[in-house]
């Protein structure tokens, strides 16, 4: 369909829209032959299933039930306590979401996405845990956790 310049006049809008609704069953056969489904269809069947499948698997996912920030001198970290009795202890300075946040800023630690997160609200970031467990801290890739 060609575009409407700026300057189109009532009447040229209203033949384009009805060009457009006169080939709207073609344009929709289209998308179904190209896309496999009908154009208001977002989500197939199967997308559906494969995401409560891995949603089944999730939910044995180890949450955070606790979580505070030491500041101590010279040794600053996020400790985590999880659901099934880990415990993370995360150096400051392998959060980069922290650097030039203060004490009182990053003692003021969330948890989020009912235990799937830590949030600091003073400095809107935060830390997602799956990235913990496979090393992925500060937004940099550090390895598989073994």
């Amino acid at each position: 369909m060609p575009s409407t310049p700026r300057n189109a006049k009532r009447g040229d809008v209203r033949q384009i829209l009805e060009v457009a609704a006169q080939n709207s069953g073609a344009l929709r056969a289209l998308w179904e032959a190209i896309h496999g489904r009908h154009p208001k269809v977002l989500t197939s069947d199967a997308e559906i299933g494969a995401s409560l499948e891995r949603a089944k698997d999730f939910a044995s996912f180890p949450r955070i039930v606790e979580a505070e920030f030491h500041c101590e001198p010279k040794v600053e970290f996020l400790r985590l306590k999880l659901s099934d009795g880990q415990v993370l202890l995360v150096p400051r300075e392998m959060l980069n979401e922290l650097k030039g946040a203060t004490a009182e800023q990053v003692r003021d630690v969330k948890i989020a996405l009912q235990g799937l997160a830590v949030w600091w609200p003073q400095i809107d970031d935060g830390v997602y845990l799956p990235d913990f467990l496979e090393r992925r801290w500060g937004k940099v890739w550090r390895g598989v956790a073994a």
